[in-house]
């Protein structure tokens, strides 16, 4: 009987023991499930990648894994496979194993080497906005400030390519305008942006021409785009002459919040000669303002201006009007300055510009 009960207990103790190895081992197992375990993401160095191929390894991991880390994970399986990885917004990598990222929907996707798919809801937008050498999300279409969208009509009836970018305080819209164009049927989208000297997002804007019969009439094609982080930028724009691509740098002007004027031309840096085009728009509520260059000791040229604009008679007053005309200027003294847009004492825009040349 002793015999018996002895074995009995020795089994028990065996039995025990598997128990509590066999915990010991699902326990890291089950914890394994967090999204940066699952991708790897603490094994080696975390790259960032976004859609217009630009790769930055980041510099503070930690916070990146500490956010990742409390992901949680999305109960329904059907999220992930609908979701158009070629698509996603950004990429995380620090090893074979990927993390494809939703901007607009905060979701992220681990994708593993079998190609099995877990999504996972999280928020990156703020750890993503603060990598540098990285741009912005960018946007197509109309943004969040139904005013500037409905301005950009108006604002894109220019003879030749140009773009403005309007500001907030933290994000930005800019319209790209590809100038008068004879006809109907032309297209415009962002094939790419990068970061430039000086932390510039380098927008490429492209112009596709109609490839068939298209409405004569003439247009004012115009790209709209929204950054999600206000940014200085540089404008390319694209098109097609004789199969071969033409890139064009195009006139930026820069609109600050509430800013009732719009200056393409002088834009910022530009060199000044003795003979200047001033172009742009102005709130029609303006009527007038002035225009002012100086070299920084004295005035070379100033004009006051009427805003008109090109509307048939009994047409309604329209919310933006044009103003285009050249100003002679006396000799600068100085390499650089300003021109100064004024209404009364009220300091519509201010455009730095340097001299030189004839």
């Amino acid at each position: 009987m002793r015999r018996t009960n002895s074995i009995w207990i020795r089994a028990s103790r065996a039995v025990l023991l598997l128990s509590v190895i066999f915990f010991a081992m699902a326990i890291p197992a089950c914890r394994a499930k967090d999204i940066v375990s699952l991708a790897n993401l603490d094994k080696g160095d975390l790259y960032v990648a976004d859609k217009y191929g630009n790769t930055v390894m980041v510099g503070n991991p930690a916070d990146f894994l500490a956010v990742l880390k409390k992901a949680g994970r999305v109960k329904d399986k059907n999220i992930a496979g609908s979701i158009d990885l070629a698509e996603c917004s950004h990429t995380l990598w620090a090893g074979q194993e990927k993390v494809y990222y939703d901007w607009d929907n905060k979701t992220a996707v681990v994708v593993d080497s079998k190609g099995n798919k877990t999504a996972f809801s999280v928020d990156l937008a703020s750890l993503l906005l603060g990598i540098p050498g990285l741009p912005p999300p960018i946007t197509e279409g109309p943004g969040d400030d139904p005013a500037i969208s409905a301005s950009l009509a108006d604002l894109s009836k220019v003879d030749v390519p140009s773009a403005a970018v309007f500001k907030s305080d933290d994000k930005a819209v800019v319209m790209v305008a590809a100038g008068k164009r004879p006809t109907g049927g032309y297209t415009m989208s962002l094939e790419n942006a990068r970061v430039g000297t000086g932390g510039i997002v380098e927008l490429t804007v492209r112009l596709t021409a109609p490839s068939g019969a298209a409405d004569d009439v003439v247009t004012y094609p115009y790209l709209e785009l929204s950054l999600a982080r206000s940014s200085d930028v540089e404008v390319t724009l694209v098109s097609t002459v004789d199969g071969r691509d033409r890139p064009e740098r195009v006139n930026l002007a820069v609109v600050e919040p509430n800013q009732e004027i719009v200056v393409f031309k002088p834009d910022r840096g530009s060199l000044l000669t003795e003979r200047v085009q001033m172009y742009g728009f102005a709130k029609w509520d303006l009527g007038s303002f002035t225009v002012t260059v100086r070299d920084g000791n004295s005035v070379l040229g100033s004009k006051d201006v009427k805003v008109t604009h090109s509307l048939p008679a009994g047409a309604p007053e329209p919310t933006w009007g044009a103003f285009n005309f050249f100003m002679d200027l006396g000799r600068a003294t100085g390499p650089s300055g300003t021109v100064e847009f004024t209404k009364g004492s009220q300091i519509l825009a201010r455009v730095p510009v340097s001299f030189g040349g004839k």
